[in-house]
């Protein structure tokens, strides 16, 4: 099921591709750790296109019937070592999802920015049979969209300092607090 992010028009599309720009001019665009090596080198384009043309869906796909992802990656041992484990079979659309959808968030805090609103809000924009409590807490919350771009720019793993999103399938977005 894709996302329904409510204000993804040309507009956000435009300020999301360059905060792309911004991830790869600053050689810092998140590839996840799942695409091979022929992946690697096919993202940045796939991304590129998604965010101007597609949506994560689109994205997950390209990357799904293009091949891009390992068969089995190395996991760290709690004892100690390394072992081989299959790639889930999500992880093309985990990994689709995220990135898009960070630069979604990385696109609305630019655009309430100009347009002079301090505030974004987290919303559920795709739904969920059993949503975690920490997601469901965060809905209505309103963010500085200054504060969490710097947030969303630095961080691309789980852990982010404002919290959104919670972590990764958490099915939360951001929207303007003033459309």
């Amino acid at each position: 099921m894709a996302f329904n992010l409510t204000e993804l028009d040309e507009r956000t599309r435009q300020l999301m591709g360059e905060e792309v720009a911004h991830d790869i001019t600053g050689h810092n665009l998140y590839e996840g750790k799942h695409l091979n090596a022929q992946g690697k080198m096919a993202w940045q384009d796939l991304l590129i296109e998604a965010v101007a043309d597609h949506d994560e869906v689109w994205l997950a796909d390209r990357v799904n019937s293009g091949g891009y992802l390992m068969d089995t990656y190395p996991r760290r041992k709690p004892s100690g070592g390394y072992s081989q484990v299959r790639v889930p079979s999500d992880a093309a659309k985990k990994l689709a999802e995220g990135e898009f959808n960070r630069f979604y968030m990385r696109g609305i805090c630019r655009k309430a920015d100009e347009n002079g609103e301090d505030m974004v809000e987290a919303y559920r924009a795709k739904q969920s049979s059993n949503p975690r409590p920490e997601s469901e807490a965060l809905i209505g919350t309103h963010f500085n969209a200054a504060g969490l771009l710097v947030d969303l720019r630095a961080n691309h793993e789980d852990y982010v300092v404002f919290g959104l999103p919670p972590g990764p399938n958490s099915g939360l977005s951001l929207k303007r607090v003033h459309q």
